[in-house]
């Protein structure tokens, strides 16, 4: 769930231990009524959700116990359960819970060729207001990179002109997605990468995805950014040619 104003925290706290409890929305600050009306939101279309996994023998009353519970990241029906559901629910926030459940499931990297399309998917469908989406979406791509779906890594990581996402910082869930392409030995991922080189905001993960690769062809590449007048620039650069050059060493 994104990181709420505690105000709302509170609101959800208290649901979880009171699901007849309820805070009156004039109650709320207003600069926390956007996150208000989500809970609230979130909170109805998790109920028959919620309700499936009682009757299959979970006792709880919100997903976030399973998301947030290591004693459920060994149960693979659990997985199954989230896998069912995130097919058929919209809601930003429920379905940012059920991929944190299978983000954190043991049995995930067993049931790949199911989650990895349906993160895809979560990742175009999510909207300017759904970052936590594609950040844990993100999340399960980087952890699980596919080579062939390096094209798909790629094309989702380049920058908006084609108005999928707000222009407001999009870095911080496309970095997930150069990350996974830094985690595939391929020769193509260099192309891949390079076509990235130019976007500002995401330059130093490529960089860092470079120095990944551990490849000494890359080395001229990335050594015009060890001079880069931003510190963190430089900073990625000269760690991507130590890594480099201590793995051909």
């Amino acid at each position: 769930m994104n990181k709420l104003p505690q105000s709302v925290i509170n609101f959800v706290i208290d649901g979880l231990r009171d699901p007849n409890r309820d805070v009156k929305r004039e109650d709320v600050l207003p600069r926390d009524l956007a996150n208000y009306d989500a809970v609230v939101k979130y909170r109805k279309a998790s109920k028959p959700v919620v309700k499936d996994f009682i009757a299959n023998g979970y006792d709880i009353i919100d997903l976030q116990e399973i998301k947030f519970n290591s004693k459920f990241s060994n149960d693979e029906r659990i997985l199954n359960l989230a896998i069912s559901w995130l097919k058929k629910v919209e809601d930003r926030l429920l379905i940012g819970a059920l991929l944190g459940i299978i983000f954190q499931n043991k049995h995930t990297s067993k049931n790949l060729s199911l989650i990895l399309p349906l993160a895809i998917d979560q990742w175009k469908n999510a909207g300017n207001d759904a970052k936590n989406v594609r950040a844990i979406a993100g999340n399960i791509l980087m952890r699980y990179p596919q080579e062939e779906l390096m094209l798909t890594y790629a094309k989702l990581a380049v920058r908006a002109e084609e108005g999928r996402y707000s222009e407001s910082d999009t870095s911080n869930e496309r970095w997930y997605l150069v990350e996974a392409l830094g985690k595939i030995k391929n020769p193509r991922v260099c192309d891949l990468l390079t076509n990235l080189l130019d976007d500002e905001r995401i330059l130093n993960f490529v960089i860092k995805a470079f120095g990944n690769q551990k490849n000494s062809k890359y080395i001229p590449l990335i050594e015009k950014y060890v001079s880069d007048s931003r510190k963190y620039v430089r900073d990625e650069a000269i760690k991507a040619l130590s890594k480099i050059q201590k793995s051909t060493k």
